[in-house]
Order: structure tokens, then sequence, then C-alpha cells
């Protein structure tokens, strides 16, 4: 795996960054933490492998018009993964943080909070943040190479936690390799730290109903890929949203979390449900989507710019 024909040297996070955008969600945590809920699990395993939509986020999207034919509207995404610099000094680096609830609980909430985030997040530099992150929530796992070349995988062996492997390759450079894995606790949460996540990776959202370490309490909603600014997807990204009566699959770029600029979304099956350029909830002008290299269709620059600065 690299950033285009050539095999250059890759930093270590970088890679690893990489490696997971490709795949689905397949960890050993992922697939125990969600086990009890199966028809979740197939329903997710059926959108990866769908042939318009599914696979790599790096791979070209299709069109339900052109379904089991070549899948031809590329993105840029992997090579600005590629161009990232990880200023490890400051905290850059690939982190891992389980169980990260979403909101703060307070006197005005009529219900319990139950929404969490598990963040598979590429940053390349944190600064401040990397005191707050050592002070307010448990360290499970931080891994370096023995060597200048590690070429093997290592596995958490200890009961309860969480499992971390890591392969590379030769082609990798002696930089040391950083996972940062952390566990989420009771005063950790997603909205306060959000400011600090800013990179590219992968957000698992889901509901706990009582308790974390029960797999019958938790449920999926949805899982976000792509550009992460600010703790939401801000860039080219993909949306797999399970909250629906039917399932969503959003694929274009966002801004805030929300559609804007070029966009497509589909049913399960690969069907579309709208594909053209979004602002926010408008669909500002319903054409065939002929690639995702750029936000913006050029005629509709100005308009979409408009739309920006009446939601500031």
């Amino acid at each position: 795996m690299g950033c285009g024909n050539s095999k250059p040297s890759l930093d270590s996070s970088v890679y690893m960054c990489l490696e997971m955008l490709d795949k689905r969600p397949h960890e050993v945590d992922f697939v125990q933490k969600f086990r009890a809920k199966a028809h979740q699990t197939r329903t997710m395993e059926e959108l990866y492998a769908s042939t318009v939509f599914g696979g790599s986020l790096f791979t070209p999207v299709g069109t339900s018009l052109k379904r089991g034919l070549q899948r031809d509207r590329h993105n840029n995404l992997r090579n600005e993964v590629c161009a990232q610099h990880i200023d490890y000094l400051y905290g850059g680096g690939y982190y891992v943080i389980h169980n990260v609830k979403r909101h703060r609980q307070t006197s005005g909430d009529q219900e319990p909070t139950n929404e969490y985030v598990d963040i598979y997040l590429l940053i390349d530099r944190v600064e401040q943040v990397r005191e707050f992150l050592s002070r307010h929530i448990q360290r499970v796992e931080a891994e370096k190479p023995n060597t200048e070349h590690d070429t093997g995988r290592r596995v958490s062996t200890k009961k309860g936690d969480n499992i971390v492997t890591k392969e590379t390759d030769a082609a990798l450079q002696t930089s040391p390799i950083h996972v940062r894995k952390f566990q989420g606790h009771r005063d950790f949460f997603f909205d306060e730290i959000a400011p600090f996540l800013n990179g590219y990776g992968r957000l698992v959202h889901f509901t706990c109903h009582k308790d974390l370490g029960n797999p019958l309490d938790l449920e999926l909603t949805s899982i976000e890929e792509g550009r992460i600014a600010q703790g939401e997807l801000d860039g080219y990204g993909r949306r797999f949203n399970l909250t629906h009566m039917e399932e969503l699959i959003e694929v274009g770029f966002f801004r805030h979390g929300v559609p804007l600029g070029k966009y497509h979304s589909f049913t399960k099956n690969g069907d579309t449900k709208e594909q053209g350029i979004r602002d926010g909830d408008d669909l500002v002008k319903k054409v065939e989507i002929k690639d995702f290299m750029t936000r913006n269709l050029g005629s509709d620059l100005g308009q979409l710019e408009t739309g920006v600065a009446l939601d500031k």
C-alpha cells in the first residue's frame, strides 16, 4: 500500500491510517463489541461489500446506472492523507480512543445521555490536547517498534484489553510508530475534545442502553469516514447511517458534518436516493456527479459560498 504509482517511504502513522480506511471495520474489538447485534454487523458487511459505494474509502464510487461496471468517480483522499506531516513532538500520531461519551449529562437533560463514539484518527499535531489526554483519559496502550523496521504483528493479550494489531513492511521509514490507544471514562466527553479532533479517520457512533461491557446493550447508529475537522466530517467522506427506516449511505463533501458540495446518497441496494450539489438540507442543483476530486462544480461556487455565509 502506497501513495501513487511509486512506493515512497511512508510515515508509519500515515500507513496505519491508510490501512484502516482501506478496509471495513474488522478489528477484533469491533467484532466483539457488537457481536450481540448480528443483524447490524451483517448489514455493515453487506454495505462494505457493495459494488457501488463499498470497499475502501479511496476506491472510486460507482452509480446505480453502471451497476457492476467499472467504478470511475475518483476522489483525492489518499493523496491528502499521504501528504500529512506528523509532528510527533506535538502529539501527532494515529489515535484510537474507545467508548467516548458524546455529551456531558446536565441537570436539564430529561433522559440520560447514551450516545458514544469510537475514534480512529490520524492527527498531524495536537499541542495542548496532549496534556489534556494524558490527564483525563485512561491510557490502555502506547506502542513503538523495538527495531528500526518492525515488520511483525503484536497483539495485546491482557484479558479485558481492546486488541491492537499493527503490521508494517520494509517500505516504512524508520521513524517511531505511535499508536496512541485510550479508553474513555465517565469524566471524558466527545464534545469537549472535538476541537482537537482534526485529521483523517473513522468515527463509529453507537448507543449504550445500560452497560458498556455488555454487547446486548450496544447498538450501532452510524459510521463516518474521511476528513475530520473538530470531530465532524469536513471534506470528502462517506457516512453509513443506520438510524433511518432504511439504511442511508452518503458519499461526497461535507462541512461541519452536513453535506456541502458534490453529493450522492444511496439505498442499501445501491439505488440512487439523491445526486447533485448539496448545501445542507437543500439540493442546490440536481446533476450527475462525474468525479469527487473537487468539492464544487465551477458554476455553483457562488451559490454555495453564499449559503455558507448565511449559515454563520
